[in-house]
């Protein structure tokens, strides 16, 4: 059950608020989906689950399979046990206290667009509504029956075992098995009458959508609101909280983290380079770049992409050919050199390319 507090005791505990950070998990436009899966054996009682409260531009739910914590979101604060879920919009700061160990959980991380992007008419802006729309913390931490509750963990389980071991399509099998938990969730609460009432038709979302596409059409140039609010048929205001009731955040945030989100999938790509891609992905200066690539990331651009290289196969170059005539070349059936032998013919070739009695490998 959510605890409720006075006034005074409510501006108390959501002190921690000012200390929220806002982050950027591994994902980005061209890997818009995310799944963690957490496992902690043991440890202190209430300590935190991350080390500060934070934010984030993308939405989250999450699955309990064991152990128990206390969920801070906003103001309000509810206990978590084995089974239940979670579900949380962008940019809505939140933090958690392990309370009982084992914990094991998994959690799904993915951006808007995931959903709304199945078109302003579909099922998905129906489905992004149960994240965004405002709503209590009862909604958000949704303590589920034994019936469904069964269903939610298998379907878990399903995406820890299709990141633990991936294969060609997994994003796509992780989106399938996501919009597969959403769309049960949802049928369950309103057939037990326990949906909330987000009234999802107060979001105009064929004029979002207009404002959402010229964004990601037009996010390498200078872009302001009139723009944007042109695009979307609508005065700036009114775009302006359409934009926000639809997102969960401002538009100027959501430029500003789609950019991030873009460049995240530039610098993952061999030979980046810092500022050609901070221009790119609509960044009038390197300095404004930086800034907010390290507020939603944690790091900067370069030690971003030097973690993205720690993940790179490192390529190996072939074994050179030896002539079994060689001095100091292994018999033919163990192909390896020895080092002080292959040290030795590599001194002997430098000095013969020094006095011009062989030319230089031109693979070199």
């Amino acid at each position: 059950m959510a605890a409720s507090l006075s006034p005074k005791l409510e501006s108390a505990a959501s002190a921690w608020i000012a200390e929220a950070q806002e982050v950027y998990s591994q994902i980005n436009t061209l890997r818009p989906l995310w799944v963690r899966h957490d496992l902690i054996e043991s440890g202190e009682p209430m300590q935190r689950t991350a080390p500060h409260p934070e934010q984030h531009p993308y939405c989250e739910v999450s699955f309990i399979f064991s152990g128990e914590n206390i969920q801070y979101i906003g103001a309000g604060q509810i206990e978590r046990k084995a089974g239940d879920l979670l579900l949380m919009g962008p940019h809505t700061p939140h933090y958690a206290r392990f309370q009982k160990y084992p914990y094991r959980s998994v959690t799904v991380h993915f951006l808007p667009v995931v959903l709304c992007g199945m078109g302003p008419a579909g099922d998905g802006t129906r489905l992004l509504a149960r994240f965004t729309a405002v709503q209590d913390i009862q909604h958000r931490a949704v303590r589920l029956s034994p019936d469904i509750r069964a269903r939610m963990e298998h379907l878990f389980e399903e995406m820890a075992r299709e990141v633990a071991a991936p294969k060609i399509g997994c994003q796509l099998r992780l989106l399938a098995l996501l919009i597969e938990t959403l769309v049960d969730l949802v049928r369950w609460e309103h057939a037990t009458g326990r949906a909330p009432t987000l009234k999802p038709e107060t979001v105009d979302w064929p004029h979002v959508e207009k404002a959402l596409r010229f964004i990601h059409e037009h996010h390498s140039t200078t872009l302001y609101i009139q723009q944007i609010a042109k695009a979307a048929a609508l005065s700036v205001n009114v775009m302006q909280s359409c934009f926000r009731r639809a997102m969960g955040v401002s538009c100027v945030r959501y430029i500003r983290a789609y950019r991030i989100s873009r460049a995240l999938a530039l610098l993952g790509e061999p030979g980046a380079r810092v500022t050609e891609i901070s221009m790119e992905v609509g960044f009038e200066t390197l300095s404004h770049f930086n800034t907010s690539f390290r507020e939603l990331t944690g790091m900067s651009p370069t030690e971003y992409i030097r973690s993205c290289r720690r993940f790179q196969p490192e390529k190996t170059a072939a074994p050179e050919t030896i002539s079994p005539h060689e001095p100091g070349a292994e018999p033919a059936r163990n192909p390896k050199i020895k080092p002080a032998a292959a040290s030795a013919r590599k001194t002997a070739k430098t000095r013969k390319q020094a006095t011009g009695k062989t030319k230089p490998d031109p693979r070199k």
